[in-house]
């Protein structure tokens, strides 16, 4: 590990200082408000588009968007937390490539068992046509892991490696990470949850969101062919 990945930690500590609790809850409340009117509400509109379910993380991605252009500090924090850097050095891609390969063996291994695949809640399908897939994969490759990682790891994890220990920490956004994702089944909450350690962890090594951010696109690209 060169000087450059030292350095990422620490920068993100210091300006995660600079946003406090209250602003935090605060921004959640709202984005969560905001998710509540125009997603949860309308749910009798499923078919209009801007409801559906292909378009949710655009949908997601377009009012975290919204959101913090009302809070200057996690704007600046959220854009400056996406360190380019460690895109250039080897070590990030084979870091990438084991967690992608434990990703999947863990999701295949865990679909197998029988007992933790019922469905939590009634779950979308989603028509196989050629169009379909490709809007979905846009979304849950794009759009979803930006405003998943921003949010999770770049802000709830990292808040919280001040007052908790890491291993902690990343549990705990983790268990977060994991419940917001509703419809699926328990296998599936089981490996977002250790999906979610996997990403924290990464963020902390490398001290930049743009490595979880293409681990967790590659993740949900693999996710559409299993």
């Amino acid at each position: 590990m060169d000087g450059n990945t030292e350095v990422g930690p620490q920068i993100a500590t210091e300006k995660i200082n600079s946003i406090s609790w209250k602003q935090i809850l605060f921004f959640t409340l709202i984005f969560a408000f905001e998710i509540f009117i125009f997603y949860v509400v309308p749910k009798q509109s499923s078919n209009v588009i801007i409801y559906s379910y292909l378009n949710s993380a655009l949908l997601l991605f377009l009012f975290f968007s919204i959101v913090i252009t009302l809070f200057p500090k996690i704007r600046i924090y959220c854009f400056q937390s996406i360190n380019l850097k460690p895109l250039r050095q080897l070590s990030s891609y084979i870091s990438i490539a084991i967690l992608l390969m434990i990703t999947v063996f863990l999701s295949y291994i865990l679909s197998k068992i029988q007992v933790i695949n019922y469905i939590s809640g009634d779950i979308k399908i989603i028509p196989r046509s050629i169009s379909n897939i490709i809007i979905y994969g846009i979304n849950i490759s794009i759009f979803a892991p930006i405003w998943e990682e921003l949010y999770f790891r770049g802000i709830l994890f990292q808040k919280l490696t001040q007052k908790f220990p890491l291993i902690f920490s990343a549990i705990l956004s983790s268990v977060i990470f994991s419940l917001v994702h509703t419809n699926t089944t328990i296998a599936h909450h089981i490996t977002i949850f250790i999906i979610g350690i996997f990403l924290a962890l990464l963020y902390k090594r490398t001290g930049s969101l743009a490595v979880p951010i293409l681990l967790h696109s590659l993740i949900n690209i693999v996710s559409i062919f299993y």
